[in-house]
């Protein structure tokens, strides 16, 4: 339904046992245009060559529960329409949110997200890089170099360092349970990539070497404090 009126195609890249997806597609494509594609390795080039050959100016990534997300289509099409080139469902913007996750699970997620933007100011000018529901126009999937993606498709989008508009509209992420089952590997699979896309940019080792002139800050004020205490005591 809020597909409706648009022109479109659906192109699945799935890791699932490929008689698992079918079943469930399969009868859907005499319906809708649906194009199945099984990544046999990494999943991120496999997306990479899917965008650069689909139709359509503008494209839509959808890693979340797909009933809830195409409902954001709409107002993703908007952003879009009014100048952006990337549109981002949000979770940390007014109006956004995480639900049916208990704490630990949300601190987890906001600590990656929060590391993302700490160690990548190419990805900064998103509240959410981590989100698994945006759209973009087709030449910013043109412009992506084979190294960019990862698992996390909007974050390594981001981080390919193009001047791209980006425009967040507030999303209530709610709990999902195929990927619940797989939450852990998922925030291992981000890690990984933030601290891959880190030491490409160089970025990683600015981190450090600015953590390690803080600590050695905190030494000396340490080291003046007991300083001065000593003779304190000893007087």
């Amino acid at each position: 339904r809020a597909l409706s009126g648009y022109e479109y195609e659906l192109i699945l890249v799935t890791e699932d046992i490929p008689n698992r997806t079918e079943t469930t597609f399969e009868p859907l494509a005499d319906k809708y245009p649906i194009k199945l594609v099984h990544s046999t390795g990494k999943v991120g080039p496999t997306v990479l060559a899917e965008l650069k050959e689909a139709r359509g100016q503008v494209i839509g990534i959808i890693e979340n529960e797909p009933q809830r997300s195409i409902e954001r289509i709409p107002q993703l099409l908007d952003a879009l329409e009014k100048g952006a080139d990337i549109a981002i469902a949000s979770r940390y913007v007014p109006g956004g949110a995480i639900k049916g996750r208990n704490t630990g699970q949300k601190l987890l997620s906001s600590i990656t997200t929060s590391l993302a933007r700490l160690v990548l100011p190419s990805v900064r000018r998103a509240r959410d890089p981590l989100s698994g529901l945006f759209m973009l126009r087709k030449a910013v999937a043109e412009d992506l170099g084979q190294t960019t993606l990862g698992p996390r498709i909007l974050l390594g989008t981001l981080a390919s360092g193009s001047n791209w508009q980006v425009r967040e509209i507030p999303y209530v992420e709610e709990k999902q349970e195929a990927r619940d089952k797989h939450r852990l590997r998922d925030v291992l699979s981000s890690l990984g990539q933030i601290l891959a896309l880190a030491t490409r940019e160089r970025e990683l080792r600015r981190f450090v070497q600015f953590g390690l002139v803080g600590l050695s800050g905190v030494g000396v004020n340490m080291g003046t404090f007991w300083f001065f205490t000593r003779i304190v005591e000893l007087r």
